[in-house]
């Protein structure tokens, strides 16, 4: 008798579980030159935690990073350890609702007005800073953002990831950009950020409560 193995490797399934690098790159790139995070702890965290949820779900996980988090994250004046504590915040909340079961009715009752307003108000802070940041190269982000707008017509196109990537590229090739750090390969285990009361606060203030209706009103959309 033939049986199904509980995982699929196809193309299809590497496909699925990358659906979202086009949105999770951007976000953690800017984290990383922005904020100044440590690359090593953000990127060993994201691959333990999704491969041991694929792993247990059984199923491809697409790379979701919370955006109103991320964004507030790049807008506001944020340290890695203010982050270290909105995310200790964020992870215990929704773990406690959902043990609850509250979570579920919390959800019904939010409209989905709120996450518009949200999006709305952070789109146009990162569309803000983004102009801060061509200030220097203003033909190199004027460039880039006609690109962008030519390719949005495309609805499968990763429009973000291309953005990053040809940002990089052109950057590295007229030298206007930091010189790429040099590879060095070996182990190399993430640093340990322990946040104090103040940088919790301060995380919550800015990242948490805006993530938190904004990921209601998706479960209660979905």
């Amino acid at each position: 008798m033939f049986v199904r193995s509980r995982f699929g490797w196809d193309v299809r399934e590497v496909s699925g579980s990358l659906g979202d690098l086009g949105t999770f790159l951007p976000h953690i790139v800017g984290a990383i030159t922005i904020v100044r995070m440590d690359p090593t702890g953000i990127l060993t965290a994201f691959g333990l935690f999704y491969a041991l949820s694929g792993a247990f779900y059984g199923v491809p996980m697409a790379v979701q990073p919370m955006k109103a988090a991320s964004a507030a994250v790049l807008i506001e004046p944020m340290n890695p350890t203010a982050i270290a504590g909105a995310g200790l915040v964020i992870g215990a909340f929704f773990l406690l609702l959902g043990m609850t079961g509250i979570v579920t009715r919390i959800a019904r009752v939010l409209p989905p007005t709120i996450a518009a307003g949200l999006q709305l108000g952070l789109g146009l802070s990162l569309g803000a800073l983004g102009i801060r940041l061509m200030e220097g190269q203003l033909w190199l982000g004027v460039a880039i953002s006609a690109v962008m707008l030519v390719l949005m017509r495309y609805k499968r196109m990763p429009v973000a990831l291309i953005a990053v990537v040809v940002g990089i590229v052109v950057g590295q090739l007229l030298g206007i950009a930091p010189p790429l750090p040099r590879l060095d390969f070996g182990l190399h285990l993430p640093h340990l950020t322990v946040p104090s009361w103040q940088d919790i606060l301060h995380g919550t203030t800015y990242a948490v409560l805006p993530q938190i209706p904004l990921t209601l009103t998706i479960l209660s959309a979905g």
